[in-house]
């Protein structure tokens, strides 16, 4: 076995900017009585100095060792071949620059953001133990309006027009929604899970990290991506998972999920209570309609006459919304476990 010492070089440095990122150097001088590699004289010192990548500088326990260097001294010869060992820390992983835990190559944009805001002490070396990355982005949606807010009645109303028609195309309004991606490794292809793009959740969830609930129906499940990765020695797929929040709300207040809402309307209504149907007619003029008109809860034409005949202007108040779920639902956990 080599004999092998160590001397803290007096050239260390230390820079810090206005962003308070700070980045130290240290300067290990070893001495070996043997001419063993520089890979070799880089494990060697590790075990010496229990010293590795995340490890704490010993004078600031918010600089944690993002590089080990090794240089074999050319100009030096057995029993006394010099390496010179540099150390960098940082205290801050994610920020970029020499701190940065982003990699090259070609897999780099699905490695770099891997265990991003974890502690160093608590990164996973392994890429299939790590657990998964969770991000979130937040903005809104155009979507189509069914009711609104009238100012001169401080009512929430649907759209018709003067005369009581409906407005068309329907107007939009910008609702709030989101989107979560989710990253994962895996060693095979989780080809189990593309039958589920585009069902929606089951169940009410809260998203692990985030600690963010979300109803019933409100999350999609939007898409998918793999990439192959080869990664200190393993061989794994790096997953992105994509879902979204539903943006349909009702009167402005509660999502009401990915469901389709309409206004209950046709062109027939029941004409008794044995359930048989006739045709709507206009209920001034008594004349058939060309048009689908609002009908109520029970299928019947909503009343716009006042008892003494005259147009009642608050019967489209009386409209009844219909709720469709097109989508099928699934256990969504198993998009993160």
């Amino acid at each position: 076995m080599p004999t092998i010492s160590y001397l803290e070089h007096p050239g260390n440095s230390d820079s810090v900017d206005a962003k308070l990122t700070r980045n130290t150097t240290r300067k290990i001088i070893a001495e070996c009585d043997e001419d063993i590699s520089s890979v070799s004289m880089s494990l060697a010192f590790s075990v010496d100095n229990d010293i590795y990548i995340g490890t704490t500088h010993p004078n600031l326990d918010s600089l944690f060792c993002t590089n080990i260097s090794v240089t074999r001294d050319e100009n030096s010869v057995v029993p006394k071949v010099i390496y010179n060992i540099d150390l960098t820390y940082s205290n801050n992983l994610d920020s970029g620059g020499a701190s940065s835990n982003s990699t090259g190559g070609s897999a780099s944009a699905a490695t770099s953001g891997q265990q991003q805001g974890v502690p160093p002490t608590e990164r996973q070396t392994n890429p299939v133990l790590r657990p998964v990355d969770i991000r979130a982005s937040a903005g809104i949606h155009e979507t189509a309006c069914l009711k609104a807010y009238d100012p001169e009645t401080g009512r929430i109303v649907p759209y018709v027009n003067t005369v009581g028609d409906s407005i068309l195309p329907p107007l939009t309004r910008s609702a709030p929604t989101c989107r979560i991606t989710i990253g994962r490794n895996n060693l095979i292809y989780p080809g189990n899970l593309v039958q589920d793009l585009g069902k929606i959740n089951d169940r009410d969830l809260v998203i692990p990290i985030l600690n963010a609930f979300f109803p019933k129906w409100s999350l999609k499940f939007t898409g998918m991506e793999a990439e192959p990765v080869y990664e200190n020695g393993i061989s794994y797929w790096r997953i992105t998972l994509t879902i979204e929040m539903s943006p349909y709300q009702n009167e402005y207040t509660t999502n009401i999920g990915w469901i389709k809402t309409v206004a209950n309307m046709g062109k027939r209504e029941f004409a008794d209570f044995g359930r048989s149907t006739k045709l709507l007619t206009d209920q001034f003029t008594g004349q058939p309609l060309t048009e689908p008109d609002f009908l109520t809860q029970v299928g019947t034409q909503i009343n716009k006459k006042n008892p003494n005949g005259t147009y009642n202007p608050n019967w489209i108040n009386d409209i009844y919304y219909l709720r469709f779920r097109p989508d099928s639902d699934f256990n969504m956990k198993a998009l993160w476990t």
